[in-house]
């Protein structure tokens, strides 16, 4: 079986966990879960997330090196359609050389304040841009995303409730 199957199998297992989970059909397929928890017939997220009065901001890292313009693009507009509005962005761009990459870098930098973006003059790889990336997060939790992924709207939602649910969580 693939890991994703088993880690989720180890997750199930666990006491609380399961508690969080109740209800919930695990799948390795995240399309699958993002129709059963994003559309129109989902369940509702804790309404208190918007007034609880820990609003945790969540540093998203996103290393770059010549990606698709399209998925780049996606990418980060997944970020800026986020239901929940406390994070900051920090981009890497890992000596790209494709002016429509650099070009939508910058216009995104430039229209958003939670967009962070540094250059590194040199390839550095996928390690070292996110380590630059990261020397910029402020947030008090950092999460990575690649540059040819897209979160869902309400994915930085599902992680504050959890953190709400668990705030003796590490």
């Amino acid at each position: 079986q693939d890991q994703l199957t088993l880690r989720l199998r180890r997750l199930n297992a666990d006491p609380e966990a399961a508690k969080l989970l109740a209800g919930v059909k695990l799948t390795t397929e995240y399309q699958d879960w993002i129709a059963a928890y994003e559309g129109a017939d989902a369940p509702p997220l804790n309404a208190d997330i918007k007034t609880a009065r820990k609003q945790p901001l969540i540093s998203i890292i996103l290393p770059v090196h010549d990606p698709d313009p399209v998925f780049l693009s996606q990418a980060i507009k997944s970020v800026q359609q986020q239901s929940y509005p406390n994070w900051q962005l920090c981009i890497c761009d890992d000596a790209s050389r494709d002016p429509e990459v650099i070009a939508l870098l910058d216009q995104a930098a430039t229209a958003d304040p939670r967009i962070h973006l540094t250059r590194r003059l040199q390839n550095g790889h996928i390690s070292r841009a996110s380590n630059d990336a990261l020397k910029y997060a402020t947030g008090e939790f950092v999460t990575f995303l690649d540059h040819d992924d897209m979160l869902a709207t309400d994915a930085l939602s599902w992680v504050v409730a959890a953190i709400h649910a668990h705030p003796q969580a590490k």
